[in-house]
């Protein structure tokens, strides 16, 4: 009777929506089903807001669309601050971009010591800048949760490129006061950021990944490219190739 009649005020007081939580029963249902036919119980209909309906249309994404065309891509990494003093960062970002560069791409915490958030970075260059930033996402510390969660916060900004890698372990010397934790590796965020993508979101992320050059083995980065590849990595950045062995290695991918 109390959830019933509870219910029952909530839909003159214009609630369009009733229902209840855990605990609730076919009894506690019924139950409101009466009190909400009774005589004066007025049943508020709220307008769907103009243009509620249909999906949202996909938004643009510069770096794709130069990438896709086969032009030339221009990408410059800018670390984050070890403080809160942002100003140095941002000039350097302005500076990039008024020189012609079509990305600014922002590490995660690098070798992982902790930094200004990328996310957080990117957001702000897209916002104060209108470059395009590209921000590295590692899957250190974060469970998948946390990681669409902070996904969707980009996509939102208008943030759609993004960099997964594992990351980084935590330095030696700090292990014993923080830990490392990682639940997945990068092909396996790859795959899921892809299945984002496929399940509705407005615009699609453009994920980048990276390849090892350098490596001694490189047979194995290339397999680890290819299962990057499969799951839904567009396009991969490298280190730095500066010896002959890291351009034929280049050359191989």
């Amino acid at each position: 009777d109390y959830f019933g009649e509870l219910l029952a005020q909530a839909a003159g007081a214009g609630a369009s929506i009733l229902g209840g939580c855990c605990g609730t029963t076919p009894a506690h249902i019924a139950q409101a089903a009466r009190a909400l036919e009774k005589p004066g119980t007025r049943l508020w209909a709220q307008p769907a807001p103009a243009g509620a309906a249909g999906a949202a249309l996909p938004g643009r994404n510069r770096l794709r669309d130069k990438l896709e065309a086969g032009r030339r891509v221009v990408a410059v990494e800018l670390d984050p601050p070890a403080d809160d003093r942002v100003d140095a960062f941002m000039e350097g970002v302005r500076a990039l971009r008024d020189a012609g560069a079509d990305a600014v791409t922002v590490a995660d915490c690098p070798v992982g010591r902790p930094r200004a958030d990328s996310s957080l970075l990117a957001c702000k260059i897209r916002r104060e800048t209108g470059a395009e930033p590209l921000p590295h996402l590692t899957c250190r510390d974060r469970n998948l949760n946390a990681t669409k969660a902070l996904l969707l916060g980009l996509s939102m900004e208008g943030v759609h490129n993004v960099l997964l890698v594992t990351g980084d372990p935590i330095p030696t010397q700090d292990r014993d006061e923080v830990k490392s934790v990682f639940n997945f590796n990068s092909r396996k965020l790859i795959r899921y950021v892809s299945g984002l993508t496929d399940s509705g979101l407005s615009t699609p992320f453009q994920i980048f990944g990276a390849l090892n050059v350098n490596a001694p083995n490189f047979q194995k980065q290339l397999e680890l490219a290819l299962e990057k590849e499969e799951a839904g990595a567009a396009g991969f950045l490298t280190q730095p190739v500066h010896s002959p062995r890291a351009l034929q290695n280049l050359a191989l991918a």
